[in-house]
Formats: structure tokens, sequence, C-alpha cells
């Protein structure tokens, strides 16, 4: 029996560094959020906290993807995790500069 699949996917895994400033459940949730958002995932997206020491923490980000190739979608799920984190981390100093004011 031949079977062909129309269809492809490919599972994505990353991983990157979060500074520990940032709440991980925060974290995790802001990415969520913009990962869900992207129209070449397909189902759910997992994140969760892989490595963690004083001064920081890795998350790990599992995701299907639709296409055959990993690189562009890795590329494009660093971008959004990145940018949210930076997002994040900016909020904090802007508060701990509010609370010193």
């Amino acid at each position: 029996a031949v079977f062909v699949h129309n269809e492809e996917k490919r599972r994505v895994r990353t991983r990157f560094q979060v500074p520990s400033s940032i709440e991980p459940n925060e974290a995790i949730h802001a990415i969520k959020d913009r990962l869900e958002g992207l129209d070449f995932i397909d189902g759910e997206v997992d994140v969760k906290v892989l490595e963690a020491s004083l001064d920081s923490y890795v998350l790990g980000i599992d995701v299907m993807c639709k296409g055959v190739y990993e690189e562009p979608y890795r590329s494009e799920i660093l971008k959004v995790a990145l940018d949210t984190i930076k997002g994040l981390n900016e909020e904090y100093y802007e508060l701990l500069y509010a609370l010193s004011a």
C-alpha cells in the first residue's frame, strides 16, 4: 500500500534563555498567546521550563508546523519569543524605576 500525504507537518523544537527577573508563568503565557496566532502553527503550543539557575532559566517551545522545513519556522518562533521577553523585561525595569522614584 502506498500512502500519499498532501499536508506535510514538522515538529519544531527550540529553546532560549530568559532572565530570572521575569516570572516563568508570565513568560510562558505571553509567549503562548503570541505564538498561537501564527498561521503556520498547527495545534497546541507547548512552552515549559527546561533548566534553571539563579540568574536565568531556559524555556523550551515545542510546536507542530505546516510545512517541510524547520529552520524558517524556528527563526520566526524565536523572533516572536525574544520580542515577547524583551517587552516583559522592559515592563519590569519601568516598574522598578517607578518604584524607586
